[in-house]
This record gives C-alpha cells, sequence and structure tokens, in this order.
C-alpha cells in the first residue's frame, strides 16, 4: 500500500508566501518512492471559513433557544463537537438521528447563504489552486476528508 501525506493549511507556500515545488514530506519518502495521495481537510484548511461557520451557528442557535450564546459556553459546546452532541446539549433533550439532520439542514442553510453573500472570504485560501495543480502535475491523487453529512 502507497504512502499517504496528509498536508495542511499552508505547507504548500514557500517560505515568501510562493507555491512551493517541492511537495511536503517529499523528501522523507525516500529513494524511489512517489507521493500517491494527499488528503485535505476542507474548513479551515482549504478555505478559513470560520467566521461565516461561527456566525451561522450563533444565528441559528439564537433563533432555536431564543437567547445568544455566551462566548464560553459555545467553545465548549460546538467548537470540535458534531451535531449529534450540539443539538441535544442546546435543546435540553435527545434527538433522533432524523431530528439532528433536520436541524443541520436548518443550520447550513444559513451558512450557505453566508458564504455566497461573501464571496470575497469563500474562496481558496492564497497558493492553495496552484498547490493543487502541482499535485496534478505530479499525479498525486487529491480528495477531502469531511465530517459533513453531505458529500
Amino acid at each position: 500500500m502507497g504512502r499517504i501525506a496528509k498536508v495542511h493549511d499552508r505547507k504548500a507556500l514557500d517560505s515568501r508566501g510562493n507555491p512551493a515545488r517541492t511537495l511536503p514530506g517529499e523528501r522523507e519518502l525516500g529513494e524511489g518512492m512517489a507521493m500517491r495521495g494527499a488528503l485535505f481537510d476542507f474548513n479551515g484548511t482549504m478555505i478559513d471559513d470560520r467566521t461565516m461557520q461561527e456566525s451561522s451557528w450563533r444565528e441559528f442557535l439564537a433563533n432555536k433557544i431564543g437567547r445568544d450564546v455566551a462566548d464560553e459556553e459555545f467553545h465548549g459546546w460546538v467548537h470540535g463537537r458534531n451535531a449529534d452532541v450540539i443539538f441535544p446539549h442546546f435543546l435540553g433533550r435527545p434527538l433522533s438521528r432524523q431530528e439532528i439532520a433536520s436541524l443541520e439542514e436548518e443550520k447550513e442553510v444559513i451558512y450557505r447563504r453566508d458564504c455566497l453573500a461573501d464571496p470575497e472570504h469563500f474562496r481558496l485560501l492564497p497558493g492553495l489552486p496552484e498547490f493543487l495543480d502541482l499535485l496534478a502535475e505530479r499525479g498525486v491523487g487529491r480528495t477531502i476528508a469531511t465530517a459533513s453529512n453531505h458529500t
């Protein structure tokens, strides 16, 4: 089985911020080995959507629970957690998988609206298009890993 190199935010740029001509991890693979694939996370790695994610969550939660969520509670219950943990906490009751999916879609409608309304910030990070092109030139497979239910 071939090695997979995981590429993180901005490691594809050289020290001057230009696209690197050497792939991350390329030197470590050893003689005769080639990078066969790159696995990317989308949110925060390919695009910087942290502000849009947070504002859409806050708007959604305020509409659903009728109050603003304090920063401490928000960061403790939203960041790094999945919907099956977030929604029951804020709604104060267990939820079926169907209810969670419906709530996820409601929240995502707000997120997508915000992304489309702000194309200046909803775009690939600087250097990433060139890096993806470099991977393609070298025949390196590319894929996106996601925690989303929508693929």
